[in-house]
């Protein structure tokens, strides 16, 4: 799955209004493929067309990205949150053993206290198996079978990534 970045992104938008920093998690080493929402967005499009034309492009998975390099999600929000007047990033990171450690352990106390009292806990043991790889994705196929092209480039992604960001 591509990371979706920019306008209707709700989880780092939430993240930056209530929170003054985040912190780094997961492999500082794993890189994955992130798109702008534009650009996925148009790729919907694009794939509607092209399955009116030809119905025999359906039943098939098609990945989809765009021009934004494969990296670190952390140098990501770097990138997206440059404009909010800080580095909004910060340069510790939790080592992976560790996080997973204190996730069993925050899930073990909202498991044993659940009949009581209700934790509202929006990651789990898979969240951090998933923050410790790299995942990347090649959007080839959907470009020939489909014609895909994206409709930004990496710069013009940024841009407006970070004008929606600045105002979350």
């Amino acid at each position: 799955m591509v990371a979706i970045y920019g306008e209707g992104d709700a989880r780092l938008a939430s993240r930056l209004q209530s929170q003054k920093s985040l912190m780094r998690l997961g492999n500082k080493d794993a890189v994955m493929s992130a798109g702008y929402a534009g650009n996925l967005a148009w790729a919907h499009i694009v794939a509607n067309q092209a399955l009116q034309t030809d119905a025999a492009l359906g039943g098939e998975a098609y990945f989809i990205t765009d021009d934004t390099p494969d990296m670190n999600r952390w140098d990501l929000v770097e990138k997206l949150t440059a404009t909010r007047g800080s580095n909004i990033v910060s340069t510790r990171n939790i080592p992976y053993w560790i996080l997973y450690i204190m996730t069993a352990l925050i899930m073990l106390i909202s498991y044993a206290v659940s009949p009581f009292y209700e934790i509202n806990v929006d990651f789990s043991l898979d969240t951090i198996l998933f923050l410790r790889h790299s995942y990347t994705f090649r959007r080839t196929k959907a470009e020939k079978r489909l014609g895909y092209k994206p409709l930004y480039d990496f710069q013009q992604s940024i841009v407006n990534s970070r004008q929606y960001y600045k105002n979350a």
